[in-house]
């Protein structure tokens, strides 16, 4: 496993006049792994893998909270990308236990800082950052693995491991910083921007034997386990900054408020299955036990910041403003090509031709052979506020 280390957060700022926060700290990136098995490894236990390698970025320092007449919040620190992870299998694995997978493999960005709040007469929240980008995991398999439950008599009641499980994620982008902002006669904040969420790296899965007349196995025993899984997921758009603002004056006052916009989320990467010497057998055994599940997601756009505002007059003649809109919905990401052998004929972003070679093969209920999807992800909610639909002015009188 190699983790990026997480990055430090801003601290917090004061001042009567001008308050501007730091940025906080970029997560540090994590490094790449290989790993290659050319003997025999096996497990005994429950929970107990029996490869595991992952890779996770560090997720971004927060920004420093800022507060005086005029305040501006720190904005977040970049999330860490994450390294390339590669297992190959020329052996066997096995594992005897419940939910004990036979190859865990995974590259996760870091998330993105969280931006700073504000608070004054005049309060801008802080901009959230990007989260960091997922990278490619590459899977190969010539050998053979199978995953089983250590109970006399055998069981396919309990929750199986699965056989390969191999996914790579984008981080989460950062969330925009709140404002409040309060004053006599005037006030005025404006919600933090969210980030956008990092991309998904590309899985690659190959499914070979070593030899012509040799067979690449892949065998699960259990409910809810997957023979082969192979996901790339895009990161969630950083969501705006809320804000409020509260104005009184004795003739007149005014309070504007903005929430801040939510940003688009990471687009999902691409997910491939080849097969090239021998035969390829996925075998499973239980309830909702997927053979082969090949996926590609994108991140869910970020929600606009809510706004809230109130304005008070009094006097004579008093006159009040008060303009609040709430923040904008970032775009969801694209969903990514998911291929299975040949991806020179592509149709609606899926290709399935004679370039996999083998059996897909499943004896419980609920459990598909085969399972291909590209889904792009749909945008935030557009904040409304707790007054009228935005844009609303409000103009009062007294005598």
């Amino acid at each position: 496993m190699s983790v990026g280390g997480a990055g430090g957060d801003a601290g917090t700022s004061g001042n009567l006049i001008w308050s501007r926060n730091a940025k906080g700290s970029s997560g540090g990136d994590s490094g790449d792994l290989i790993f290659d098995n050319y003997g025999e490894l096996k497990t005994f236990g429950n929970y107990s893998r029996g490869v595991q390698a992952q890779s996770i970025g560090g997720g971004g320092g927060s920004g420093g909270d800022a507060y005086g007449l005029l305040a501006v919040g720190g904005k977040g620190g970049l999330g860490g990308t994450a390294g390339t992870v590669t297992v190959r299998n020329f052996g066997s694995i096995s594992t005897y236990g419940i939910n004990s997978g036979g190859v865990f493999a995974q590259s996760v960005g870091g998330s993105g800082g969280e931006a700073g709040n504000a608070g004054g007469l005049v309060a801008l929240g802080g901009e959230g950052s990007n989260g960091g980008k997922g990278n490619d995991v590459n899977i190969t398999n010539e050998g053979l693995i199978r995953t089983s439950i250590n109970i006399s008599p055998a069981s396919t009641t309990l929750k199986g491991g699965h056989g390969i499980f191999a996914q790579s994620v984008g981080g989460g982008g950062g969330n925009g910083g709140s404002s409040v902002a309060l004053g006599p006669f005037f006030a005025l904040a404006i919600g933090g921007k969210g980030d956008a969420g990092g991309a998904g790296g590309d899985v690659d899965l190959n499914l070979s034997g070593q030899t012509s007349g040799s067979t690449s196995n892949i065998s699960t025993t259990g409910n809810n386990s997957f023979g082969l899984f192979g996901q790339s997921v895009g990161g969630g758009g950083g969501n705006g900054g809320g804000s409020v603002a509260i104005s009184a004056g004795l003739f007149g006052s005014a309070s504007i408020v903005l929430g801040g916009e939510g940003s688009e989320g990471g687009a999902g990467g691409e997910v491939k299955l080849d097969t090239q010497i021998g035969r390829t057998s996925v075998k499973t055994t239980g309830e909702f036990a997927t053979g082969v599940f090949l996926q590609s997601v994108g991140g869910v756009g970020g929600s606009g910041g809510y706004s809230t505002t109130v304005a008070a007059s009094g006097g004579p003649v008093g006159v009040s403003l008060a303009l609040s809109i709430g923040g904008k919905s970032g775009n969801g990401g694209d969903g990514g090509l998911v291929v299975v052998g040949d991806k020179d004929q592509v149709i609606n972003s899926l290709s399935v031709d004679s370039g996999y070679n083998g059996s897909i093969q499943t004896s419980g209920q609920y459990s598909p052979a085969f399972v291909a999807q590209s889904v792009g992800a749909g945008s935030g909610r557009w904040r409304t506020r707790s007054l009228p639909s935005p844009p609303n002015f409000r103009f009062t009188t007294s005598t």
